[in-house]
């Protein structure tokens, strides 16, 4: 964020419990149903998703009778609460439209049915977010009732989808899915593809047990964070300012390895010496960040000019551009990757705190230029170096 470096790492933030609902319709050709979040959102603002959303005071399911013996009885409730919420359906008993959820289980109205979700995993958001969830997923059926309709507020619209479609959507740039969202679809896939060859429905347990087969399913350390195809992010814990921990850096596309600097502060480049000496890779940045970086141990390759455009191989294939925005740094550099859309920000737009612009070398008129020149790029999603990736560009 800024060259200022503080004297120690910023501590990560402590999970908040949550759930989701993965609502299910027609067992022989089966659908989801996902929403998609508001873009503005400072948290996965325009991902795509599933119902849900964190644990309340009020989810004790044994101060309505509720629950039974279930250890997740209050997950369960809050999952089933926050899909009534945010879609009207009601998953147990039958459907009476009352708009609040907790009124209709005092008064008896509503009788949502715990048992009838099936517990998919447990995802645990990684620590370089500064807002953390610890979710618990279940699969259930949708019930006999009005179609889903999502109610204004946090998100902007949902549809059924088939899952194979819903990764089609992702893999062609039109969807945004954090980790747990994408491997809950390839696994709902997966499992409609071997019931469907089998010519028998989906079971949503098999199907559960597809979906919490890895450590990073049952509140592991995520290890694989693919943004979009051929996105990957790493987040580094540094000593960079609160409330971010992390500097995030993207490993896109394939072919050989470089490395590409955004410019010379700190945490961006504490470990640039070290990790290019290990893989035996060259370092290339703007002229202005190689001449500040002289002394770090490694030559930086002054290359990396305003235009300069890059074809990496792979499916489904990446153009990179070379974006001079100074204002934050001298040499600051984006890069926008034309085929997706995707602009990977470096320190022009923070997607957690703010961007400092510390004179001498940051100059707010020269920053404000720059942030005019990424606006009009149309990019359909941003990568910033601290925070979560977001859509809704131009309003960052």
């Amino acid at each position: 964020m800024s060259h200022s470096t503080p004297t120690a790492a910023p501590t990560a933030a402590k999970p908040r419990h949550a759930a989701a609902v993965i609502l299910v319709r027609n067992p022989m050709d089966p659908e989801i149903f996902w929403v998609r979040r508001q873009p503005h959102l400072a948290v996965l603002g325009g991902f795509h998703s599933f119902p849900g959303g964190r644990l309340d005071k009020g989810d004790d399911p044994a101060a309505y009778g509720l629950g039974g013996t279930f250890e997740d009885a209050p997950l369960r409730f809050c999952a089933l609460r926050e899909l009534y919420e945010e879609t009207g359906v009601l998953v147990g008993g039958r459907f009476v439209d009352i708009p609040d959820f907790i009124t209709g289980i005092k008064t008896g109205v509503l009788s949502p049915d715990l048992a009838a979700l099936v517990p998919a995993g447990r995802w645990v958001t990684p620590a370089f977010n500064p807002v953390r969830f610890d979710t618990l997923f279940y699969l259930a059926w949708m019930p006999d009732g009005p179609e889903p309709v999502v109610h204004a507020g946090e998100l902007a619209g949902g549809e059924w989808i088939r899952p194979e479609e819903a990764l089609e959507q992702w893999n062609a740039g039109k969807a945004l899915l954090a980790p747990p969202t994408l491997y809950a679809i390839r696994g709902l896939s997966a499992a409609a593809l071997m019931a469907s060859g089998n010519d028998e429905p989906l079971d949503l347990a098999e199907a559960a047990e597809q979906l919490s087969g890895s450590d990073e399913a049952n509140g592991g350390v995520v290890t694989r964070i693919e943004m979009r195809p051929g996105f990957f992010l790493c987040p580094m814990k540094t000593r960079t300012l609160p409330p971010a921990t992390h500097t995030n850096a993207f490993l896109v596309g394939g072919g050989s390895i470089e490395i590409w600097l955004t410019h010379h502060h700190p945490d961006h480049v504490g470990a640039v010496a070290r990790v290019a000496t290990h893989l035996k890779v060259p370092v290339r940045a703007h002229p202005e960040t190689a001449a500040r970086l002289s002394d770090i141990g490694v030559p930086v390759e002054p290359v990396l000019l305003d235009g300069v455009v890059r074809d990496l191989p792979g499916r489904p294939g990446w153009r990179l551009r070379v974006v001079h925005t100074p204002g934050h740094a001298p040499g600051h550099l984006a890069f926008f990757e034309e085929v997706s859309g995707t602009l990977i920000a470096g320190d022009m737009v923070a997607g957690v705190g703010w961007i400092m612009i510390d004179p001498p070398d940051g100059d707010m008129a020269v920053y404000l230029d720059s942030l005019r020149r990424l606006a009009g790029l149309g990019a359909s999603a941003l990568f910033p170096s601290h925070g979560a990736p977001t859509t809704g560009v131009v309003d960052r």
